[in-house]
Formats: C-alpha cells, structure tokens, sequence
C-alpha cells in the first residue's frame, strides 16, 4: 500500500468534512446580509384641491304701509320685487294666499261674494302691472306659482309683480239698524217703532256693520318668494316650465 496516497487521501478528507460548516456559516451572512439590505420602491405625492364657491346673495323687497282705515274703493300701494345682489344667476317664482276675517276675529269671509241680485265680485282686487314677465303656472302641489321668465343675472332686478291693492267698492256691507226715539216727555225707547201713545219729538236711525261683514275685517294678503340658482330651477322645483337663460 502507497503510505503516501494513503495519508493525502485522509488528508483531503479531514479537510473537505472540516470545510462544510465553514461554507454554511458563509451562506448565512451571505443570506443575512442580503435580507438586511432589501426595500420597496415607493413613491409619495399629496395634491390640495381648493374649490372657492360664487357668492349667493338676494333681495326680497315689499313697500307696505298698512291701513287701519281701509275704504272701498281705496287703492293701497304694495309693491313686490326680487333683486340679484350675488355672482349667480336665480330664477324667481312666487305665490300668494288672501284670507279676509269678520270683525268678530273668527268668521272667514269668501274671497269673491256673492251679492244679492246674484252677480260675483272679488272684495280684494290685486293690481299685477307686469304680467308679461310673470308665466303663470299650477304645479303638483296643487300651488298656483308665477314664474320670473328671465334669468336673473348679478344686480339685476324682476319687474313689479305686485303694485297696489283696492278695496272693491262694489262690494255690499251687511249692517243691524235700530231707531232712537226721544220723546216730547224726555222719555226714550230703541225699535222698529215708537211707544204707542207718546208724542215723538225726534227719531234716529242707528246702524252697525255686523262682526260677519267685510266692514270692520281684517283682509291677510301672504305673498312667497322663492329663488334658486338658475341651471336648478327644474330639478329643485320639480317643474316643466321653460325660462329663458341670460
């Protein structure tokens, strides 16, 4: 047997067993290292979006003074208007209720009466100086809307919807009358007829409205104004009507 073979062949083996943990060991600082250094690519960006709205702004206008002392046939001034004081353009509409309350504070009075020889006519005459701007028009809640057929541009005012209001003359009065009579003995009595058997020295006749008649009532007219920004009109309203756009 080659001694010499013999011993280098132990010797290659001694060292390739001893070199095996020594390549593991650098296997894992080979690992370690590489897991120590490994990142994500990433990328951050924040972007301020600000959005700075048009100012929005109205004038609903009514000059009224308020009689105390309302006669037939009298006209009262009461003017209505819408005035665009913002950037936006509006659309207007408005509405109106009229109530007329007896003087006894409970009893409705009917807009239109009824008078004895049959014919109609309306206790409250509204004067609308400008009903070509106006459209008028029902809508689904049973409301009687008058519509501003113009856009409404920046500083821009509506026509007079209303301009005065008239206590209908031809409207009759209901009135309770009693006769006062003075006697020539100083006595007096209140009726249809005098005392019988005394001496009349005056008579006078006495005649009060009734608290269910148009005199001595209070007549309520409520008008609504409403505006809205003008490319919403339809879908805020819930309305067919066609305006013309500025």
């Amino acid at each position: 047997m080659d001694y010499e073979n013999r011993d280098n062949h132990y010797k290659e083996e001694h060292e390739h067993r001893t070199n095996k943990p020594l390549i593991a060991l650098l296997l894992l600082a080979i690992v370690g290292v590489v897991g120590g250094t490994f990142a994500y690519f990433t990328s951050q960006a924040t972007f301020q979006n600000v959005f700075k709205t048009k100012p929005y702004s109205t004038e609903l206008t009514e000059e009224f003074d308020a009689p105390t002392d309302w006669l037939p046939g009298q006209e009262t001034s009461k003017k209505v208007y819408v005035t665009n004081k913002g950037d936006i353009d509006l659309a207007v509409r408005i509405s109106y209720t009229e109530e007329w309350v007896g003087g006894d504070g409970t009893t409705k009075l009917p807009l239109i009466q009824t008078k004895k020889d049959g014919t109609e006519v309306t206790a409250a005459l509204i004067n609308f100086p400008s009903t070509e701007d106006w459209l008028e028009q029902k809508e689904d809640d049973d409301v009687t809307y008058y519509y501003y057929k113009d856009a409404l541009q920046r500083d821009g005012q509506t026509s007079l919807f209303i301009d005065k209001v008239t206590f209908n003359k031809d409207v009759d009065i209901d009135y309770i009358c009693t006769n006062h009579y003075v006697y020539s003995d100083g006595s007096t009595s209140d009726g249809d007829t005098p005392t019988e058997g005394k001496t009349v020295k005056t008579t006078t006749q006495k005649c009060n409205s009734t608290g269910q008649t148009y005199a001595g009532a209070t007549y309520t007219l409520t008008i609504k104004i409403e505006t809205v920004q003008f490319d919403q009109y339809k879908n805020y309203w819930g309305t067919n009507i066609d305006l013309n756009q500025a």
